[in-house]
């Protein structure tokens, strides 16, 4: 589509958003993927672009300077999978005046997708001015408990974040996912993410309005206790 056009389309959704929220108090969240998204080869999950990071920063400024003049209340940079894009993204959101998270995809309990360490990647926005909350999506959820701990540890002034994937692989060759689900119970790992630390917790690919329903139920019983 022409950029124009495209500008258009994603201010619709925000709107369409704002519509479908109505007077429920909802939070409207922006969401902006990383630049591996766009290339439809699964390098969201690497990080391997090999490409600079001016490159980097010219694809995210003209989108970040779209939402955040928007009605969105959230700037959701998601499914982060390289230090050097969290860099781009740290400078260019000190800049906007909507608050954001910043999730990372991780490879495992330990490192986001390009292996850099949890704590190095959190510390990026250690002490950001508009970065408010940090952590996982579209990571296995049997790394989602450990990875909280880390980040938590590594960035105690932010709010911590967990909404992992099914624990299916993507295939981008065939746009598939593949695999089997981990036989993880989504709400009691959500309980287990909050007594941990996690403050936002949810469900990324595959998980569904379900599993997030389940998940509100088991942090409320838990809170009751």
């Amino acid at each position: 589509l022409p950029a124009e056009e495209a500008s258009e389309l994603m201010l619709l959704s925000v709107e369409l958003a704002l519509e479908a929220r109505g007077d429920s108090g909802a939070l409207i969240a922006a969401s902006i993927g990383p630049y591996g998204a766009m290339l439809h080869d699964g390098s969201e999950y690497r990080g391997d672009y090999g490409i600079s990071r001016e490159l980097l920063r010219q694809f995210h400024a003209d989108r970040l300077r779209l939402f955040d003049e928007s009605e969105a209340d959230i700037l959701a940079c998601e499914t982060i999978p390289s230090i050097d894009e969290a860099k781009v993204l740290a400078e260019l959101l000190a800049k906007c005046s909507t608050p954001a998270w910043v999730s990372f995809s991780c490879c495992d309990a330990e490192h986001i997708s390009d292996g850099t360490p949890v704590e190095e990647a959190a510390a990026v926005f250690r002490d950001h001015p508009t970065v408010l909350a940090v952590g996982l999506n579209c990571t296995p959820p049997q790394y989602a408990l450990e990875l909280v701990h880390r980040f938590c540890s590594a960035v105690p002034d932010k709010a911590v974040m967990a909404y992992p994937n099914s624990g299916e692989t993507w295939n981008a060759d065939s746009g598939e996912w593949s695999g089997t689900a981990v036989p993880l119970d989504f709400a009691a790992a959500a309980a287990a993410w909050v007594a941990a630390g996690a403050t936002i917790v949810g469900g990324c690919c595959r998980t569904t309005p379900a599993h997030i329903a389940a998940m509100r139920q088991a942090i409320r019983r838990s809170r009751s206790k």
